[in-house]
């Protein structure tokens, strides 16, 4: 059987498409659609946005956007819902099929799948984001993603800040060692020894009392710490020092609490420290001198932190929960909101939404200087030690 093939090439591209054909009057049909689109300057439009989106994801969204603009760990979540959602609902359709009627339906089918609400708004973040960057190499005329509404993802529980004495408790399990008793699948309770760690000491000190993020105090170098504050103009994401905060703003200088100088200036004297490759030395380091890979976090949470963070009796869960009593601590000193937003490297506008409750809570009580709550919460915690 005879087939018709129409060949064209492509303005600005260079592009040289085909089309194919059972009929010679359909062949003729559609090559006089060309001519009159040539002559009214749309001729591109005919193959925009013919890429799939699995293939437009792959060759060019991902090498040339996300590779270059995004940091390392949110790459890792992106590529992992967009193997189990993304691609395989919609990753065979053409760019150009891509409307908000699809994406609506994209959104009911995920929660009708019983993907989680904070997932399925990652997804719909993901899919605008590679059709923000398909509009800009115009293989599409419009945003679809732009016009559906993401589902809203709402705080399930208020954020619990742990008081002064609390973290003391925590601190003090670590610099002296402690035992901790390991139930066992038979009932009983296996006791293991926990030798004392300044390094786990001092990175508590850092999230607790500085407010700082793991990925933050994890890629402080020594000279960062100055007489009075903190110079935070980097983070550790997977063992590679990357330049910025998390929200992408500029460095901020956080103060420094004159006992978190204090254990800075103990930790310095109790480690032996070594310098990384680069001549730079980490205030949190591994043996060898380099800063921590995402593994030594996680091996430090599960066999630090977790034991530690239960013997104490905390109720947390993650170091980053550390992060809100710095929070607590500098709304109790009547800290202007804009003051403890900068400190934290937040918003005005998120700091009041999370810490809402704890300004309502501290709003009659008497103000009392940060480094004079520490040092209280320090004296008390030595006497019940002793």
């Amino acid at each position: 059987m005879w087939k018709f093939r129409v060949r064209w090439k492509e303005p600005g591209t260079g592009r040289r498409p085909v089309e194919e054909f059972d009929s010679v009057d359909d062949a003729l049909d559609f090559l006089a659609h060309l001519r009159l689109a040539k002559r009214r300057g749309v001729l591109a439009d005919l193959t925009r946005g013919d890429t799939s989106l699995a293939e437009f994801f792959e060759t060019e969204y991902w090498p040339k956007d996300a590779k270059r603009n995004l940091a390392l760990n949110t790459r890792k979540s992106y590529l992992s819902v967009w193997y189990v959602h993304l691609k395989p609902r919609l990753g065979h359709l053409q760019m150009r099929q891509l409307n908000p009627p699809t994406v609506q339906i994209f959104r009911e089918q995920m929660e009708e799948d019983g993907v989680g609400t904070s997932t399925t708004k990652r997804a719909m973040a993901i899919l605008q984001a590679v059709c923000r960057y398909a509009l800009s190499k115009g293989e599409i005329v419009s945003n679809p993603v732009k016009d559906v509404r993401k589902p809203t993802v709402r705080r399930a529980l208020a954020v619990h800040a742990i008081a002064p004495a609390q973290v003391e408790t925590l601190r003090t399990l670590l610099l002296d060692g402690y035992v901790e008793l390991r139930p066992q699948a038979d009932g009983t309770a296996k006791q293991v020894r926990h030798a004392p760690d300044p390094v786990a000491a001092m990175l508590v000190s850092l999230l607790a009392y500085e407010g700082l993020r793991p990925e933050e105090a994890l890629a402080l170098e020594d000279r960062h710490a100055g007489k009075a504050t903190l110079l935070i103009e980097q983070k550790n994401i997977d063992g590679q020092i990357e330049a910025g905060q998390k929200t992408g703003k500029p460095p901020r200088s956080p103060a420094l609490w004159a006992p978190v100088r204090t254990d800075l200036a103990s930790y310095r004297l109790a480690t032996r420290r070594r310098t990384a490759r680069d001549g730079r030395q980490f205030l949190i380091q591994r043996a060898d001198g380099e800063p921590w890979r995402e593994y030594d976090y996680r091996n430090w949470r599960k066999r630090v932190f977790k034991p530690a963070v239960a013997a104490a009796g905390l109720p947390i869960t993650r170091p980053y929960d550390l992060r809100h009593a710095c929070a607590s601590l500098m709304i109790h000193a009547g800290k202007p909101l804009t003051e403890i937003a900068e400190h934290l490297g937040n918003s005005v506008a998120v700091l009041s939404q999370t810490y809402s409750h704890v300004i309502k809570d501290m709003r009659d009580e008497p103000s009392a200087p940060v480094s004079e709550t520490i040092v209280s919460a320090r004296a008390a915690s030595r006497l019940i030690s002793a």
